[in-house]
């Protein structure tokens, strides 16, 4: 294998087939690939960022792309979608398992891009940067200075200094709390369906209603509350928490940090 498997592609001969890439490329190179050879068939012109593919999910029964983001209800999207599919509620490793993942079900040729629904989850720049903190920080503290060379308290003061820490360098260095446009493998436009952390269920039935499953998956029983507490042991609170948090300071600098979220996906600085 070459030092730069993506230079290999030139080698592979137009009508080879997904599993000859896979041995050509192994699996995690083969992966960014036929994702990036499949969005440019039904996209073209679209440049798909093959650093964040591995954020995608696919959901062939649904028809669903999902894009997960750190800290945007992931975890409980997984547990829901992955239950919605299988027809049983999982394992977080196994809802977030490698069958999921975009490459592999264009290796079992279960899933075509045509008719299927782009979905993201978005959360405000506010509550999100404070559940980032928290969670890292608080719950995650006995690593935290092992991770990143420097711990803070949970109050206020130390709140903003975590947000100069992240204006001053450190805003890349977790996903958990970088731009969430970071993590977008596609394009803002690109995505048919966005969902807000803060309207989380309507908007979700609302979706589910939309997939292949058919108007009636969105009004069917779904348990939002224990899938919510299956997918976040470690919930942070965070929106209750704001008002403790943030001081004007604080909020003027959260907006300058994150203006490029609050301008893709609509929400307004305080």
């Amino acid at each position: 294998m070459t030092d730069n498997p993506y230079n290999a592609e030139e080698q592979l001969p137009k009508a080879t087939s997904a599993t000859r890439i896979a041995k050509h490329l192994g699996l995690t190179h083969a992966r960014a690939y036929l994702i990036r050879r499949e969005i440019q068939v039904r996209l073209p012109g679209v440049t798909i960022d093959t650093s964040t593919a591995r954020r995608l999910a696919v959901f062939p029964r649904l028809g669903v792309v999902y894009n997960r983001i750190q800290k945007n209800a992931n975890t409980t999207t997984m547990l829901l979608l992955d239950a919605l599919e299988t027809g049983r509620i999982r394992s977080i490793p196994e809802s977030k398992g490698q069958h999921l993942l975009f490459y592999r079900a264009f290796l079992t040729g279960n899933f075509s891009l045509e008719r299927a629904r782009y979905m993201v989850i978005v959360r405000s720049p506010y509550s999100r940067a404070l559940s980032s903190f928290l969670f890292k920080f608080g719950f995650m503290q006995h690593t935290a200075m092992t991770r990143y060379g420097r711990n803070f308290d949970m109050t206020p003061d130390a709140f903003y200094d975590f947000l100069c820490w992240l204006r001053d360098g450190a805003l890349s260095r977790d996903l958990h709390w970088d731009l969430q446009l970071n993590s977008l493998a596609l394009p803002v436009e690109v995505f048919t369906d966005i969902i807000h952390v803060e309207h989380y269920e309507p908007e979700m039935r609302s979706f589910l209603s939309r997939t292949r499953l058919g108007p009636t998956v969105g009004e069917t029983h779904i348990d939002f509350a224990e899938l919510r507490r299956l997918g976040s042991p470690h919930a942070t609170r965070a929106q209750d928490k704001r008002v403790d948090f943030f001081t004007p300071q604080a909020r003027r600098l959260v907006g300058e940090i994150y203006e490029a979220d609050f301008k893709a996906f609509g929400y307004a600085p305080d």
